[in-house]
């Protein structure tokens, strides 16, 4: 039995950058994933995957507003080794 999906946009997607409730909420998020060690998770899981050699390209959906992924690939433009490990 397959269960019928509706994809439709968050309410977070539908306001401005600078809206209050929007700040608020990415911040929320922010929060959720330093709580939830989300960065080092993914870090693992990339190394994982990949070993040490840094994909071209990566895409993050659905997980926020890009600041976690955008944490877990910067360290590895400034360190020796991907990923920031």
């Amino acid at each position: 039995m397959s269960i019928p999906r509706c994809v439709e946009p968050e309410w977070l997607d539908e306001l401005p950058p600078e809206d209050p409730h929007a700040i608020r909420s990415r911040r929320d998020l922010q929060r959720v994933n330093r709580w939830m060690q989300q960065m080092g998770i993914m870090q693992r899981a990339l190394t994982g995957c990949c070993g040490q050699h840094a994909p071209r390209a990566l895409l993050e959906l659905g997980v926020g507003d890009g600041t976690l992924l955008l944490r877990v690939v910067r360290p590895a433009h400034t360190r020796p080794r991907p990923w920031g490990a």
